[in-house]
């Protein structure tokens, strides 16, 4: 089944014509996560023909080969940080909400000086967002996925992250399938004000906004003049504003902003409070919940207040998520030393600063700074699987996992680091620094194992819990980039190798194996990429150059099926069927984080790994 030159020529030739033509050429060339990079012309980028290409040199028998040292016990494992961590691990047994939410009395006061329980839904967010700086230098935003719905008066550069409201009793009974319907992901829910519960439509917003799927939380409007931290904490979580590991429910929110009751308590905008005294109150309030709820909650802010009534303490920075208010600005201010913001707010129930145009949801506007995935996490308290990329590391993927999904991970210097399902990572030893590492399912059973290649001797594994040498193989030699596939559709995975521009794979597991195919896709520079493009169960060849892919569903005389840009050239390409659907498609890696998608025409990032 070679080709010969001739053959190979007219498929270089054919192969740059389709480029031309259009054949296969998805519409749109898309690059994750925003970046701005011109594509390339296709034409002058296609694949083409080496002029030479030599011949695969096999051995008869290697002279020397190292065994693969594995180690009898792998030592402590080092732990890369989790990076962008929104959440902590609870430490304590989550606690359920308690009921009975409108019968908690405020306190008895004898005095009538005594401050009153609001008649009405009491204070609401707003002065806090309408007071933000209104231009601020851009930050750098976490990536995210650009799947969900935009509305028109979503702030520039937020296009694709995930949309939500918080209401009050102001709002009452809320029509949470046409919130669902206009975009939103998710929402919080007034609970309380000072020392009372204050919301009597928190039943109907907080029920109806989980029935439609929503994400949802409570938050607590601060009054720290009038009771303690601790205290009003207790009152939040008897309203009904606690947390409880159902997937379904957000961390509570401590709303603390400019004091909107001066003209009748006397105080100022600080509530009469010194900077250390409110800092003292705000410890005291979220240790009281993160003591109930195993969560750190978040703190609802603004840039000027923080700054001048918190004396820009960064007591919060690094442990509860932000929550920031910034009305109609290009982008907030982060005070406090936050890295950065986890919701931003940035309009109320207005969509412009005239207060003219009706925003797209009931009660104020907020966006969430990543992905679904993240929401999710931050609802669920549980962490990525941290793959922890180590510079210098070679990017792999596989499905290893057993559930027909490809999972990501890296290897470098014999180490080998695997993301596996429900959360977890798999670190151990195989190999030696030097090797190349390869992943594949070598006996048919459904689930990938590994390998390493060294100077065109294979070494590969059926069993990732014993790590022993069950398949040795010569074919190469040490100068060849390794590839593997299911190249005849027998579901096991055999071997092969790039080598400027050509392809040679083989069907056997012999020990010098024959070559079964050769082609030609590609040049020396490119990176080569393998997958089943069609879900034909055969796998097929691809080339990447320069943040464009370049795809073929034939092994014989390959033509283009498939271009489409998809990265920038400093990424690194990665492959695999990322949601068990059977058919492959790609993704890239950029500063350790994998940008995945679903489907070679929607082109969209449909998960993220770290």
């Amino acid at each position: 089944m070679k080709s010969n030159k001739l053959a190979a020529l007219l498929a270089s030739l054919a192969m740059a014509s389709s480029a031309i033509g259009g054949i296969g050429v998805s519409p749109a060339l898309a690059t994750p996560a925003g970046d701005s990079a011109s594509p390339v012309a296709e034409a002058t980028i296609a694949p083409t023909e080496p002029s030479t290409v030599a011949p695969i040199e096999v051995p008869a028998t290697p002279s020397t080969v190292a065994p693969i040292e594995v180690p009898a016990t792998t030592g402590a494992e080092v732990v890369p940080s989790t990076p962008n961590s929104l959440t902590n691990t609870p430490t304590t047994e989550p606690q359920k909400d308690a009921t009975g939410l409108d019968q908690v009395a405020g306190p008895a006061t004898t005095s009538p000086d005594a401050p009153q329980r609001p008649t009405d839904g009491g204070a609401v967010m707003g002065q806090a967002g309408q007071l933000a700086p209104k231009s601020a230098t851009k930050l750098a935003q976490p990536l995210s996925a650009s799947s969900e719905p935009t509305v028109g008066d979503q702030p520039a550069g937020t296009e694709g992250k995930p949309l939500g409201l918080d209401v009050s009793g102001w709002q009452k009974n809320v029509n949470w399938t046409a919130v669902k319907n206009s975009g939103a992901r998710f929402a919080y829910i007034k609970t309380s004000e000072g020392p009372w519960t204050l919301n009597d439509y928190f039943t109907q917003q907080y029920n109806g906004a989980a029935n439609v799927g929503l994400l949802r939380g409570g938050y607590h409007f601060a009054r720290p003049n009038l009771s303690s931290g601790s205290s009003q904490a207790k009152v939040m979580l008897e309203s009904g504003g606690g947390w409880s590991g159902d997937g379904k429910t957000l961390p509570p929110a401590l709303d603390i902003e400019d004091n909107p009751y001066v003209s009748t308590d006397k105080t100022n905008k600080c509530y009469g409070m010194a900077p250390a005294a409110l800092v003292n109150w705000v410890k005291d309030f979220t240790s009281t919940i993160k003591a109930s709820t195993g969560r750190d909650p978040v703190i609802y802010s603004s840039y000027y207040f923080w700054q001048e009534c918190f004396g820009s303490s960064n007591a919060f920075a690094n442990s509860n998520p932000l929550w920031i208010a910034a009305y109609y600005a290009s982008s907030p201010w982060m005070p406090g030393q936050w890295p950065k913001y986890t919701i931003w707010q940035y309009a109320n129930d207005y969509a412009n600063p005239a207060q003219t145009i009706p925003a797209t949801f009931p009660g104020d506007q907020n966006v969430f700074n990543g992905t679904m995935d993240d929401l999710r996490e931050l609802a669920s308290g549980t962490k990525k699987p941290v793959i922890g990329l180590v510079p210098g590391a070679t990017v792999i993927s596989g499905k290893w996992g057993g559930d027909g999904k490809t999972y990501v991970g890296w290897f470098k210097d014999s180490q080998w680091c695997l993301e596996m399902p429900a959360n977890t990572r798999r670190c151990f030893y195989f190999g030696a620094p030097g090797d190349k590492p390869v992943v594949g399912d070598w006996d048919g059973d459904g689930t990938a194992t590994i390998g390493i290649v060294r100077s065109g001797v294979w070494q590969l594994t059926n069993n990732l819990s014993r790590l022993s040498v069950d398949l040795v193989q010569y074919f190469g030699v040490g100068t060849d980039t390794p590839i593997t596939g299911d190249w005849n559709g027998d579901r096991k995975t055999t071997i092969g190798i790039f080598r400027n521009g050509s392809w040679q794979v083989t069907n056997s597991q012999a020990r010098s194996p024959k070559v079964d195919v050769s082609a030609y896709f590609g040049v020396g520079t490119d990176t080569p990429v393998v997958g089943d493009w069609n879900g034909d169960r055969w796998d097929t060849f691809g080339v990447w150059r320069n943040g464009t892919f370049w795809l073929t569903d034939s092994q014989l005389q390959p033509p283009v099926n498939y271009v489409f840009r998809y990265g920038i050239g400093t990424d690194r390409p990665t492959t695999g069927d990322w949601n068990g659907d059977g058919k492959t498609t790609v993704g890239i890696v950029r500063d350790g984080t994998w940008q995945l998608t679903n489907d070679l025409q929607k082109l969209s990032v449909d998960s993220v790994r770290f």
